[in-house]
């Protein structure tokens, strides 16, 4: 394990992608909370947000990207690194809040149809929270439900 990263983000990280988004987003606000100058904080806080999404809490998930968005637009110092890390997801959570709006506004579901070839299409389809619908005329169909 790298020792740069601290324990608690670790097992964060492990529990999201075990689907325990509960408990992956408690670590990381504590992480956030109890970190005031890791590097790695804004991160914490992203994935605060990310965990509601994942758990389909829309509204909860859209407060927290916006916390993210405030909390990233005031930091100073940081590092070359940091600051490429933290423009990335920051285009990452304005994606997010921009999907999930559209498919607010327009109060439909949001479909994607590819190729089951197109592995990329499907991780970013599945990373934005669409769910896998099946196969119809030689298309994988994925779905991102209504939002209320």
């Amino acid at each position: 394990m790298n020792k740069d990263i601290p324990e608690m983000l670790i097992r964060a990280q492990e529990l999201q992608k075990g689907g325990d988004y509960t408990y992956s987003r408690k670590l990381y606000k504590e992480f956030f909370e109890c970190n005031d100058t890791h590097p790695l904080r804004f991160k914490a806080l992203f994935e605060v947000a990310d965990n509601y999404y994942h758990a389909k809490d829309y509204k909860s998930a859209m407060h927290g990207y916006e916390d993210f968005l405030e909390y990233c637009s005031v930091q100073e110092d940081v590092t070359e690194q940091e600051s490429g890390w933290i423009d990335a997801y920051t285009k990452l959570a304005n994606s997010r809040l921009e999907m999930i709006e559209q498919a607010k506004n327009k109060g439909k579901s949001v479909i994607i149809e590819c190729s089951p070839e197109q592995f990329v299409t499907r991780h970013i389809a599945m990373s934005f929270g669409f769910k896998y619908q099946g196969e119809q005329d030689e298309c994988s169909i994925y779905k991102l439900q209504v939002i209320k």
